[in-house]
């Protein structure tokens, strides 16, 4: 989903609220029938349930509410890596097309900050972080990359759509970032016992696969259009995604995203890595904002008290988001951040590296990668002569 293709609202009522929550609750499969369906069962609420279903079924079409599929590339044999490179911006389109020769990456934009490079993130496959390492030091030596710095992806944040800031009568969304200090300050959490635990995983075949890369195209996507792209029928397809997708834990959920302001008041997507003074204090800033509308992802970093942020607010609100985490680190909640802006005219995701899913496993071609990089360099190196 590209964040630039959405849509907006221009207002929303409590009607809408309601059925987007059902919504939230069954996923997408079940589509907006079973949610009005839901939600006639539900004797407390009193709504013009027709004018509701084509209302909502608009604002899909018109891709003002999204959906986005939260997948869990460990569990078929993935591990997730962010990495932060600092470049130089004269180096920006090689070191651009350079890291796109490795085709375990996965998303990556320009961040603009007081560092300037990009966030990335890579899926490798298990056995390969040695080789996936050198890859990153090669950037460097070749002079690609000033430095980089590497973050373990822990667990996503499952966000909840919720309208606690929104302001129904004036039809916009509120900030109130002194009092989500104080909440954070009060929140009571139950920390996780801190062994490793290792987790299964399941070897996916090749239909999973191709039902994964049509989820990741268009999360909304039906089986039946599902079973037509891929040609495969309708029971088989059902089949993979109830048993092997959704039970094995590989689709882990399906995230509502609305954009509540008008996007001509965006600057673009924030990104923030921040580290908390313990771990407590990481797990009472996630349960105080999963249900807050400005975060639009959220993922812990495995193996430490970091978290990594994506935020979308409007232009007024980028410093007082800055103040909010200066005064997180004064009231010792954070020991300190790396914050800035993401440009979303130099964005590219998708979810996992199918192409490199070769007779029944996960290949990791290092030498022709480290091979195709020097080649890069060389050919870049002679346009500039």
């Amino acid at each position: 989903m590209k964040y630039k293709d959405i849509g907006e609202f221009n207002r929303i009522d409590f009607n809408d609220y309601l059925i987007i929550k059902y919504l939230e609750k069954i996923g997408p499969r079940e589509g907006l029938l079973r949610a009005v369906k839901l939600m006639q069962e539900d004797k407390t609420l009193k709504l013009n349930y027709g004018r509701s279903y084509y209302r909502v079924k608009k604002l899909i079409q018109q891709k003002i509410i999204n959906f986005d599929a939260k997948i869990d590339p460990f569990r078929i044999g993935l591990e997730g890596i962010i990495v932060f490179f600092e470049v130089n911006p004269k180096h920006a389109n090689i070191f651009e097309k350079a890291i796109s020769l490795n085709k375990t990456l996965v998303y990556y934009a320009r961040f603009y900050g007081s560092v300037n490079g990009y966030i990335t993130q890579f899926t490798v496959p298990f056995g390969y972080r040695q080789k996936f390492r050198e890859f990153l030091d090669a950037l460097v030596i070749l002079g690609l990359a000033k430095n980089y710095k590497m973050y373990d992806v822990g667990n996503y944040v499952k966000t909840e759509f919720n309208l606690d800031w929104y302001d129904f009568q004036n039809n916009k969304p509120v900030y109130k970032w002194q009092e989500l200090i104080h909440e954070i300050k009060n929140t009571n959490v139950k920390i996780e016992d801190e062994r490793i635990i290792v987790k299964d995983f399941y070897d996916p075949d090749e239909v999973d696969l191709k039902i994964l890369k049509e989820i990741d195209d268009n999360p909304v996507i039906s089986l039946t259009d599902i079973s037509k792209k891929i040609v495969i029928s309708i029971p088989l397809v059902k089949y993979h995604y109830d048993k092997h997708l959704i039970q094995n834990g590989i689709i882990k959920s399906f995230l509502i995203k609305v954009v509540l302001f008008k996007k001509k008041e965006l600057i673009s997507l924030h990104y923030a890595i921040i580290d908390f003074t313990t771990k407590e204090n990481r797990e009472k800033f996630i349960h105080a904002i999963k249900n807050k509308h400005f975060v639009w992802q959220a993922t812990s970093i495995a193996n430490s008290n970091s978290l990594a942020l994506t935020i979308h607010i409007p232009y007024y609100e980028y410093m007082n988001f800055n103040r909010f985490l200066w005064d997180l680190v004064k009231e010792g909640l954070v020991e300190n951040f790396l914050f800035g802006t993401i440009d979303i005219d130099h964005i590219q995701s998708k979810i996992i590296p199918y192409e490199l899913f070769v007779d029944g496993k996960w290949i990791y071609p290092h030498n022709e990668i480290i091979k195709s990089l020097q080649e890069l360099v060389i050919t870049e190196s002679l346009k500039s002569q």
